[in-house]
């Protein structure tokens, strides 16, 4: 077996073998979403927010400095 995982069958494998990639692709794709879900959202500082399924934190980051000082997000993949 590599160590990367790339030669895992099935699913394994695929995701081993797009890992690297991911951030150069994948970022970049959603970040205009987060913007919109991030505008319809209308954070507010003070608030506690949990983010289900956030993958890489495309909302996370962008949804942050509006909860500052003393909000805070959570996300969970």
């Amino acid at each position: 077996m590599s160590a990367d995982g790339a030669d895992l069958p099935g699913p394994a494998g695929l995701f081993s073998r797009l890992a690297g990639s991911y951030d150069a692709v994948g970022v970049p794709f959603f970040g205009p979403i987060a913007d919109l879900l991030v505008g319809a959202l209308a954070p507010a500082a003070g608030e506690r927010l949990l983010d289900v399924g956030c993958g890489r934190g495309a909302v996370l980051h962008r949804v942050a400095p509006a909860l500052a000082p003393d909000g805070s997000i959570v996300g969970l993949d």
